[in-house]
């Protein structure tokens, strides 16, 4: 088993700057383009600031993404060992208990399987050929 604890540690340090500068830009351009004053006379500025705010706004929400799919990458494989040692026999045990309660209930299928008269082969009874053979049924 490989270790991937400096990856880990390479991804951890990456992604969480990229969170805070994401969320740093984010909360600047929301803050920049909320506080606005809006004035006619001076259209071309209020253009000007509105769109480098949004620009702001977007390269942070994206920074932010990054960061927490990075970050993310790192705690996958404890998040499935908890799930295959926690979770998973108690899932297996509901899966069962449906699965009597439905039997009881008369829910259960059967399956009728007829043999090919040439190979000897189980086939599904509405099949015309067999499956292994390839001879009429």
């Amino acid at each position: 088993m490989r270790d991937y604890s400096k990856h880990k540690t390479l991804l951890r340090i990456v992604g969480i700057p990229l969170i805070v500068i994401g969320a740093i830009l984010l909360i600047m351009g929301f803050v920049g383009f909320y506080s606005m004053n809006i004035d006619v006379s001076d259209l071309k500025q209020n253009i000007n600031r509105g769109a480098n705010d949004i620009t702001k706004i977007s390269i942070g929400g994206l920074l932010i993404i990054v960061g927490s799919f990075l970050v993310g990458m790192t705690v996958l494989r404890p998040l499935s060992k908890y799930y295959s040692t926690e979770v998973y026999p108690g899932t297996k045990i509901t899966g069962r208990a449906f699965a009597e309660g439905m039997q009881e209930a008369g829910f259960r299928k059967e399956i009728v399987k007829i043999r090919c008269p040439h190979c000897g082969y189980l086939e599904s009874e509405d099949a015309k050929f067999c499956s292994k053979c390839g001879k009429k049924l």
